[in-house]
């Protein structure tokens, strides 16, 4: 029986145990010495106890202080072993919205990065590592879960990131010790993980993503490995050396030959050995004979698609508890390898056999001896097909079982029969070299030919492995190789040698026609398709109050509540023109088929809203297209003041409306008392011009009078133009008035122009009751106003409206005001401050939607320093003149930290200490400024001073600009310095002055500002 990877008779290839064994013996001892899969086809079964874990993929997460060592050779999946887990930190309102595991995936160092983690798959799904766009803490974030519904923030979020490490760490990671970990769930910094490669993987909680934690296989690219084929000095070709392990890594990593040298060698870290043999030195493994079959491996073959491959590759995750030789014997698995050991030396031989090393005919047999020859095999060992399995890495790394291989010719040989073997393939994750090693297994698997007999002593330096070249007239052979499977040395010198036959052409392959195409199952996650929202749409609507006068304008969503699992609806408004976003909320009424706004939106405007499920079990729902909404025309009325604003704008409206009423009395008395007079008391000038032609009509008419009554006098005088085509008519009227009477005196102007509905017009009202009542009054007719500069055109200043219930005025332009504006409520998109000046800012509240200034003011800004007394001393000594300088305590000392946004400050000091007293002549007074940034001075400095000869007197304002750094600590102190010039002293004694300065109630007051980025 051939072999599917023949260990063959390795472990007899030089003993004495057997010598003087018979042929058939040596045949016995040779069909022992079959591997694990070897024996699959063959039916035997090992008796080899197994251990440790099998060589499958490991899908499933390990844990416990017992889970075995492990690590990865080649392109393999792991699960891992879960090392830590804790769940931490909020999301909006939900606790512990992060679960973040470590999770160990090879205790021997692999690749850094992308060239270590090569893939991840999610909960099934294979999934893409965004290297590019790492953060600190969390990792680099994961592509297929970003942008999935959570909430209403919809697509605009990751929710799984990873961060990995390759094993080459020195220290644990601070987002563990930091963030993650916690006194129920410590994470230390003794935790670092030497020579471990791990990964840390995070995800933010979502119902819509994650039913339960998810479950992750990591793609590694494995360890990397010594390839003497890559080692000049052995005769290979490369830099690699084994006694520097900087040095390894390549393509040789996922080669079976290399991975089956090192493993032979022994695995070690850092001179610490961890699996493998012990001991084993190069010499044992010849590097020629080595580097032969590792180039069998890398020999290229065209892969599906273009492009080459590899002729064999494996890779295998190996535990610590694993013999050995069952590794060993799932890699040969994957190269149709032969492994022996004689005389200590281990020789390896992949796929095809290689070139004879020595030939002979039939008279080299030695004829005394026995020969025994089996030429077919018995039924229960013949093989007509076979069938596998193998990791595929497209469907999840999930054991998928290969294509049949099924030979019409093989059955007819075998009487009809369909004889079927079947292997597993767990170190060969490559779907071509799958069917390529069925292929030729199960050629291999026909050659059934084995011949045992004794060949003379030149035949001694043969081994297990080598390939014989046989002629024989007897057989019918002619240079036909075989395979030696078994060799035993007899006491003669001669040799006993169990032969079985081999033919180069079972390992021909062909791509192009032998390869076919597996069928790929569907993997990952199925989830249902985003659900639409029903007949969403958004109608303006007013907010009436209770005797239901219009209010508030706003808008009211409606949608189709006839739908199964929803709790309510997400909705977010936008404004038309540019698509800023005003509010966004959510509407929680399941059986609802509207919902109104609840935001003052402004009146009369254009925006845009849309709508989205809320779903009552996890799935993602899409959101509707925007529609189209205008609001109502609902402005503001005086019923939306308070009641003290209220009452000051009718007093002021009652107040008007009684002057005009005493104006319009006056005028009327006016007239009577004239009437009352004489006629000679009365003169009187007209002059008209008129002209007329059928329906139409041109007019001027002046009409002078001036009159004395009793008590009384009065002038006017009415000047007018028309002009009237039929109904058709323009008229501009003006009026002057002039009256004296005892209710008072009057003084009008009048200009009225009508043109049809249209109306223009000025009153220029003075009048005054003789009582203290006076007022002017100027009254403007119009709804559009046009102020025109010099040189420049007409610019509508404002614009009266009213054709609503409240008339409205709009303004166009800015208002500039050096003062104050009042009033209950302003209702603004954004209210921007140029520049203000002020000697105290005192704001005990301020709420706005949107402020927008080049100054952001601290909230101790406006400290305003109360009035004091101050007394100090000054000693005037004996002799010639001197200066003398007193400085007060500190009036002013405060300590704050520069906001974040800050790169400067801007300090207003308003000083006021005017009437200083008791300090005589020849005296300067300064206001002294101290600032200091995290204890440094930066500005040291008076920054206001006054001299007089009796009473100095200090009032300034300044503006001084420090460049300050955000997140300082700022102090500044402010005190007063004196100076005063002193006269000579003719006493021998000192002479003790005392004086004192009083600062007014204004007292001094300091303004700190903070620009924003200017």
């Amino acid at each position: 029986m051939p072999l599917f990877t023949a260990v063959g008779a390795a472990i007899f290839g030089a003993g004495t145990f057997l010598a003087g064994a018979t042929a058939f013996g040596l045949q016995v001892a040779a069909g022992v010495g079959m591997n694990l899969l070897a024996q699959q086809i063959s039916g035997v079964s090992s008796d080899r106890p197994s251990s440790g874990p099998g060589f499958s993929v490991q899908g499933t997460l390990g844990s416990g202080a017992d889970h075995p060592r492990s690590f990865v050779m080649g392109w393999r999946a792991t699960a891992g072993s879960l090392v830590y887990a804790n769940t931490w930190g909020n999301f909006g309102s939900a606790p512990n919205a992060f679960l973040s595991q470590v999770i160990a995936l090879s205790d021997m160092p692999v690749r850094p990065a992308d060239e270590g983690l090569v893939g991840l798959w999610v909960n099934g799904e294979f999934c893409t590592i965004d290297w590019d766009s790492a953060l600190p803490n969390l990792g680099c974030p994961v592509k297929e879960y970003f942008g999935k519904s959570i909430e209403e923030t919809d697509g605009t979020r990751d929710h799984l990131w990873v961060k990995f490490y390759d094993g080459t760490q020195t220290e644990a990671d601070s987002f563990l010790t930091g963030t993650v970990s916690s006194a129920e769930r410590p994470y230390g910094s003794e935790r670092v993980g030497t020579g471990v490669a791990y990964a840390v993987v995070t995800a933010l909680l979502n119902d819509h993503l994650f039913s339960s934690a998810p479950k992750f296989k990591f793609e590694l690219s494995g360890i990397p490995l010594y390839d003497p084929s890559k080692d000049t000095s052995v005769g290979g070709d490369g830099d690699q050396r084994w006694d520097d392990p900087e040095t390894w890594g390549g393509d040789g990593d996922h080669l079976p030959a290399v991975q089956i040298y090192n493993l032979l060698r022994g695995v070690h870290y850092k001179g610490e050995w961890l699996y493998g043999l012990q001991g084993v030195t190069a010499a044992r493994l010849p590097a020629a004979h080595w580097i032969t079959q590792i180039e069998k491996c890398r020999e290229a073959v065209s892969k599906p698609g273009g492009g080459t491959e590899p002729r064999y590759r494996s890779s295998i995750e190996i535990f610590v508890n694993n013999d050995l030789a069952s590794a060993i014997e799932t890699l040969l698995t994957a190269c149709q390898g032969k492994l022996t050991e004689s005389g200590g030396v281990y020789k390896l031989y992949c796929g095809a056999p290689d070139e004879a090393v020595m030939s002979f005919t039939d008279d080299d047999i030695i004829s005394t001896e026995e020969q025994t020859f089996t030429p077919f095999f018995g039924l229960s060992d013949t093989v007509t097909g076979l069938t596998a399995t193998y990791p595929s890495p497209e469907e999840g790394w999930n054991s998928k079982p290969a294509k049949p291989i099924y030979r019409a010719e093989y059955e007819t040989k075998a009487g009809g029969r369909r004889l079927l073997a079947d292997v597993s393939l767990d170190a060969v994750p490559y779907d071509r070299q799958v069917q390529q090693l069925m292929r030729e297994a199960l050629q291999e698997a026909q050659r059934a030919r084995r011949h045992t007999h004794t060949l003379p002593p030149r035949f001694w330096p043969i081994e297990p492995g080598d390939i014989l070249e046989w002629t024989s007239v007897r057989n019918g052979y002619s240079g036909k190789k075989f395979r030696v499977d078994g060799v035993v040395d007899q006491p003669n010198l001669d040799v006993l040698v169990d032969l079985t036959e081999v033919d180069p052409a079972d390992y021909d392959w062909n791509t192009g026609s032998h390869y076919v195409a597996p069928v790929i199952g569907p993997t990952g996650i199925v989830r249902p398709a985003a659900q639409a929202i029903a007949e969403f749409d958004a109608q303006p609507y007013i907010v009436r109050d209770g005797l239901g006068l219009p209010r508030r304008a706003t808008i009211i969503c409606t949608w189709d509540p006839q739908t199964d699992d929803v709790t309510g609806l997400f909705y977010e408004v936008r404004l038309a023109a540019n698509h800023d976003q005003i509010f966004r909320g959510r509407f929680n009424a399941p059986g609802a088929a509207s919902g109104i706004v609840p935001q003052d939106l402004l009146p009369n405007t254009a925006y845009q809203a849309r709508g989205r499920f809320i779903p009552g079990s996890p799935r993602p729902t899409d959101w509707s297209e925007w529609v189209n909404v205008t609001t109502p025309d609902a402005s503001f009325s005086l019923d939306d003041f308070n009641a003290a604003v209220r009452h000051e704008v009718n007093t002021k409206i009652a107040q008007i409306r009684a002057e005009i009423d005493a104006s319009n009395q006056l005028l009327a008395t006016l007239i009577a008392d004239q009437d009352a007079g004489n006629q000679e008391d009365k003169a009187r000038v007209l002059h008209e011009i008129i002209r007329a032609r059928g329906n139409l009509r041109a007019a001027w008419t002046k009409d002078i009078s001036v009159a004395v009554g009793p008590n009384s006098a009065l002038a006017q005088a009415v000047e007018q133009v028309s002009a009237a085509v039929g109904n058709v008519e323009a008229n501009l009227k003006v009026r002057f008035i002039a009256g004296v009477a005892p209710e008072g005196a009057l003084a009008q102007y009048d200009a009225v122009a009508t043109a049809e509905s249209a109306m223009a017009g000025l009153s220029i009202v003075a009048f005054d009751d003789g009582m203290g009542g006076a007022y002017g009054q100027v009254r403007i007719i119009g709804d559009r106003f046009y102020v025109t500069g010099t040189g420049a055109g007409a610019v509508p200043v404002f614009i009266v409206d009213t054709e609503p219930e409240t008339p409205k005025i709009y303004l166009n332009g800015d208002i500039i005001a050096p003062g104050s504006i009042t009033a209950a409520m302003i209702s603004a998109g954004a209210i921007e401050a140029i520049l203000a000046q002020f000697d105290i800012a005192n704001i005990t509240d301020l709420t706005a939607a949107n402020i927008n200034s080049n100054y952001a003011i601290y909230n101790f800004v406006a400290r305003n320093v109360a009035a004091f007394n101050y007394t100090g001393t000054y000693v005037q000594p004996p002799g010639g003149g001197s200066a003398v300088s007193h400085v007060t305590p500190d009036l002013i000392d405060k300590t704050f930290v520069a906001d974040a946004r800050t790169n400067g400050i801007v300090m207003l000091i308003g000083v006021n200490a005017a009437g200083l007293g008791g300090i005589g002549s020849q005296t300067v007074i300064n206001a002294w400024l101290v600032v200091t940034q995290n204890g440094v001075p930066i500005f040291d400095n008076y920054v206001a001073s006054s001299s007089s000869s009796a009473a100095p007197a200090i009032g300034a304002t300044i503006q001084q600009y420090l460049d300050v750094a955000p997140g300082s600590t700022i102090r500044v102190r402010l005190y007063y310095r004196l100076n005063r010039a002193v006269p000579g002293n003719s006493t021998p004694n000192n002479i003790v002055h005392t004086f004192s300065f009083t600062s007014p109630a204004g007292g001094t007051s300091l303004v700190l500002l903070a620009p924003n980025g200017t």
